[in-house]
């Protein structure tokens, strides 16, 4: 019996293959195809998916792989740029726009899973069919030596647009956003990818003048991404001959058979599934949802599901929450995802239009937007991105501030004197901080069984003009910058996955704590070898 089988070894399976390591659970990860695809795909990583690689400690392997942060220029028919993204925020601790080259960025998180025992993969693997009641997922699968069926607590999809789960599942796929004269998005664009990269800029080019939309950026290792919109009446195969190709490369470098990497033609799709599950099957990544690259979100949103329903996942079978827990996946990453895909297709329509009246528009709008200092930032540090946050799901008070949102990365002064990113004090399950002087707060009795099942890791954070000193219960660290200081006197609890749980005092302990059980519903804590502490 496995806790968790996972079909599809991409960045989403890969994550959560990841995780279920770190967490200690028996996972077993499939994958059809006989290893990784060597054709690159995604091209961008933001600052959200860094921390998840570094809360699975891979991001020292995948920083010698990406080319970090970098801007976007976008141009007009002058080839001026009529607008630039520069972002320099890092509010969670990494650039926000960082490069990858796929192949070579899913080797390092294939690696990540190798160090675990109780994760096993298997390559030139199928999924046949699955069936489910209230206990277990009865798996069938098929390799080269036949079929045979496996048994596991829960089973993830993390296979893809043409997800087999989804399909089983019987859960449809519904449009998000559409084209500005109200028909689908569904776009086809020639995709090429060259090495030896001889263009100079770094940053990501959008060509947005009619009447063909065009994009470059370079990714990683001499690799630059070439993207163009198919047009009308444009036949796909004729579109990838050499000569085609050099045509359309040749505005910005000369084309050279011998450096092609992959060429292709792609449809951009704006999709998202009904539900994000049933039962104790779930859909994961690209299985949930298919989101335009414009944004380069489509990555990272699978990234961002795998982080949130793993952890879920560790609780329920270690006996610390109810089942129902997990009904929070959907409710808190639909709603974002959707977001997500709303903003690509925005910029899609906006950006890349086709339209010369639209571009007009759009050029006169960004003209006006370069004058006014606060748009100005608003565009440039990509504060036009959906924020990690969430309007229900497993919180208590959502209400209340800070609560739903992600905990950003701020640094610290510990006890050296050195000022650290809070991530390196805080533990992969929950993370209690208590803000204020030793004076004025400290921890309660958490003896009872809710705090006893999450068992959280425990951090002071005093105010500036506090020296930081040893403390035989948690971790002491100052803030010197004042980041907390509307928070002082309080306890902010932290979940696994980085957001904030609920904010309380010390007189709103027990009515927390009660708040806590009904949430979470804990009923035992289990100990087995292969199993770490959340």
């Amino acid at each position: 019996m496995y806790d968790v089988i996972i079909v599809g070894a991409g960045p989403s399976g890969l994550i959560a293959a990841n995780l279920c390591g770190l967490y200690g659970m028996k996972t077993l990860l499939i994958e059809r195809n006989a290893g990784i695809s060597e054709i690159p795909k995604a091209i961008l990583v933001d600052d959200e998916t860094l921390r998840v690689i570094d809360r699975i400690g891979l991001y020292p392997k995948v920083r010698q792989v990406i080319t970090p942060g970098g801007g976007a220029d976008y141009f007009s028919n002058k080839m001026k740029p009529f607008a630039s993204v520069r972002p320099t925020e890092m509010s969670f601790g990494y650039p926000k726009r960082n490069k990858i080259v796929q192949p070579i960025f899913e080797k390092v998180l294939l690696e990540g899973v190798r160090r675990y025992s109780n994760v096993e993969i298997r390559y030139t693997t199928e999924l046949i069919s699955f069936d489910q009641n209230e206990e277990q997922v009865k798996v069938k699968i098929q390799d080269g030596s036949g079929e045979m069926t496996l048994e596991a607590l829960y089973l993830l999809g993390c296979d893809g647009g043409r997800s087999t789960v989804r399909k089983q599942l019987g859960i449809k796929l519904k449009e998000v956003g559409s084209k500005k004269n109200g028909s689908s998005f569904e776009e086809p664009w020639v995709i090429v990818d060259l090495k030896n990269d001889d263009v100079k800029t770094r940053h990501t080019s959008f060509f947005c003048d009619p009447p063909r939309p065009a994009m470059h950026a370079y990714t990683a290792f001499g690799q630059r991404r070439y993207e163009f919109m198919l047009l009308d009446g444009e036949d796909p195969e004729e579109m990838l001959r050499d000569e085609k190709l050099a045509e359309l490369i040749a505005p910005y470098t000369q084309y050279k058979p011998e450096n092609l990497v992959k060429k292709a033609v792609v449809v951009f799709n704006a999709l998202v599934a009904e539900k994000f599950g049933e039962g104790r099957v779930f859909l994961v990544g690209d299985s949930a949802h298919l989101t335009p690259p414009f944004a380069g979100q489509g990555l990272n949103s699978g990234v961002r599901d795998a982080f949130n329903i793993v952890w879920k996942i560790k609780l329920v079978i270690e006996g610390k929450a109810a089942h129902s827990i997990i009904e929070s996946y959907e409710k808190e990453r639909k709603e974002h995802v959707e977001a997500m895909i709303r903003l690509s297709v925005r910029m899609g329509n906006f950006i890349l239009t086709t339209s010369k009246k639209r571009k007009l528009l759009r050029d006169a709008a960004f003209g006006v937007m370069k004058m006014v200092p606060p748009i100005k930032r608003y565009v440039t540090e990509m504060r036009f991105k959906p924020k990690p946050i969430c309007s229900k799901g497993l919180f208590i008070d959502i209400e209340k501030p800070l609560v739903g949102e992600m905990f950003k990365q701020a640094t610290y002064m510990n006890s050296e004197a050195e000022m650290v990113p809070i991530d390196r004090y805080m533990e992969s399950g929950f993370n209690l901080l208590k803000i204020g002087a030793p004076d004025e707060i400290s921890f309660p009795n958490m003896d009872g069984l809710v705090w006893k099942a999450i068992n959280p890791n425990k951090i002071s954070i005093y105010p500036e003009h506090f020296v930081t000193r040893e403390m035989e219960d948690s971790t002491p660290l100052t803030d010197v910058n004042n980041v907390l200081s509307m928070y002082r006197n309080k306890f902010v609890l932290i979940r696994p996955d980085f957001y904030v749980m609920g904010v309380f005092s010390a007189e709103e302990f027990d009515s927390l704590t009660e708040k806590l059980q009904d949430v979470l519903e804990p009923k035992m804590v289990m100990e087995e070898s292969y199993r770490v502490a959340l």
